[in-house]
């Protein structure tokens, strides 16, 4: 796949580019849908690809012992485990990716095929990679892992653990028993750390090193209305109806319009419950970088208008406050715009996405959800969907993270490196620390607002990975020659 010998940095950098987009066309063009059942064995066939790939990469030229094997398989969605201790006194940095994907159509708004990948020469980024999973997250994680091929080359005192998990997308609700089957693995490592590639910059020449992540969980709400004689819900005329019938689709708005407020506020009594307020140091110091403006923002997410009035108000909303999103509404006419039905449905859904605060305990935010929503309309059915994950902080001053920040300096050559958080959940983190308490974790992530992070046309680039694999080179340079570091 590559010249076996290490060789410079740079070159090796050059080599790996055919493996890495090998590697990524493999994956890309897998549906590896976890919220989606019918996508169930593509994911499973994703994880065996992935984990043939991880064994023909590592089996080239580094005379090292490694051994993979599938963990999960008969319970829930699998995972990839892999280890190469070499000293058991070395330090053992755990690389953590998920294999899985959000959920992608053509008629979404995509430009190509979103399973196929496309990769077009792109001025400054050099090939630019199109495709459900290039972004989020199969690009880092085979970026990681080319990484890790090199320090193994280089001979660095370091031993190496990846986990790539299968069910991300939906919460990680069997990750605690992926962790249960390696669990004294991971309890027998000497010096541990996690290093996750998950995260976004804030902008496209500014990496981040994020301290945070918020927690998430995800509702189904459901109304029905109407109902035949097998008890399924039935449309009804609107003419003979109409004014007497209640319309489920106006009494989920309603609900829907009760809380969130005019402002984007979450309007929930109780919703903010518990959450720490975000350190003004971080917001005034995250600030004098000029990292991003309102304007660079929404010109790089694309946005029309936002609520944010103000830089660190934008990022109290993103990094810190709770949220209530509705990410679709189903019921009533579906057919293409212009077509005229008259009938009022007897059945709405809309699916709530939230995401929590540092602080914030997950029960005692859908508790005080459901109350709301009863006293709005007792009738509405509330349906949780997915895992839960809880938020997430850690103090930037951490020596992982100093290294990670200048590991970023070095790797992609930009004087400016921001502490950040982010606004997204990786529900892993807390079950590895649960497992492993006080394992240092680094956040160091490789995607733009321009690669469409969850949305259409979702993309990589290949300077983001030539300059991933060199900061992780790098950063684990760094940990290796660590005073903590046993030789």
């Amino acid at each position: 796949m590559m010249s076996e010998a290490a060789g410079d940095l740079d070159q090796y950098i050059i080599a790996a580019q055919e493996p890495f987009e090998d590697g990524l066309r493999t994956l890309v063009e897998i549906p590896s849908v976890s919220q989606h059942a019918v996508c169930k064995p593509d994911v499973r066939r994703c994880i065996l690809s992935a984990e043939e790939y991880l064994q023909i990469l590592m089996k080239g030229g580094t005379k090292v012992d490694t051994k993979s094997r599938l963990i999960g398989w008969d319970n829930g969605l699998p995972a990839v485990y892999w280890k190469c201790i070499r000293h058991r006194k070395w330090p053992t940095i755990i690389l953590y990716n998920h294999l899985d994907v959000q959920p992608a159509e053509q008629k979404d708004g995509w430009d190509t095929e979103p399973f196929e990948l496309v990769i077009l020469d792109a001025p400054k980024v050099g090939r630019q990679y199109f495709g459900r999973g290039t972004t989020d997250d199969k690009g880092p994680a085979l970026v990681g892992l080319l990484a890790i091929k090199f320090a193994l080359l280089r001979g660095l005192p370091l031993n190496f653990v990846v986990v790539w998990e299968s069910e991300e997308e939906d919460g990680s609700m069997h990750f605690p028993e992926i962790l249960a089957q390696i669990k004294d693995d991971l309890q027998g490592l000497s010096s541990p750390s996690l290093l996750i590639s998950d995260t976004i910059w804030p902008a496209v020449h500014v990496p981040s090193v994020s301290c945070g992540l918020r927690g998430v969980i995800n509702f189904t709400f459901e109304l029905t209305t109407a109902i035949d004689d097998r008890n399924r819900a039935k449309g009804v005329h609107s003419g003979l109806c109409g004014g007497v019938a209640t319309n489920p689709i106006i009494r989920l708005s309603h609900v829907i319009a009760a809380s969130v407020d005019e402002a984007g506020w979450v309007a929930v009594r109780g919703a903010h419950d518990g959450l720490a307020p975000l350190p003004a140091e971080a917001l005034e110091a995250f600030a004098q970088t000029d990292a991003i403006t309102l304007e660079t923002f929404k010109r790089d997410f694309g946005l029309r208008s936002c609520f944010a009035g103000s830089v660190p108000d934008l990022l109290n909303r993103i990094w810190n406050l709770p949220t209530f999103e509705v990410t679709g509404i189903i019921g009533g006419v579906t057919e293409p715009a212009g077509a005229v039905k008259t009938e009022i449905p007897g059945y709405a859904r809309a699916h709530v996405s939230c995401r929590l605060g540092p602080g914030q305990d997950p029960v005692q935010f859908e508790q005080a959800l459901r109350k709301h929503v009863a006293r709005i309309d007792s009738d509405m059915v509330i349906i949780r969907r997915g895992g839960v994950s809880r938020p997430f902080a850690m103090d930037p001053k951490g020596p992982y993270l100093q290294a990670a920040a200048e590991a970023f300096k070095t790797g992609f050559g930009y004087p400016e490196v921001v502490f950040d958080r982010c606004g997204g959940s990786i529900g892993a983190v807390i079950h590895f620390t649960e497992l492993l308490p006080g394992l240092p974790v680094v956040l160091l992530g490789l995607s733009l607002p321009t690669h469409n992070y969850h949305g259409t046309n979702e993309n990589f680039d290949w300077r983001q990975a030539a300059g991933g694999i060199r900061t992780f080179v790098h950063y684990f340079e760094r940990v290796a020659n660590m005073p903590t570091a046993q030789k």
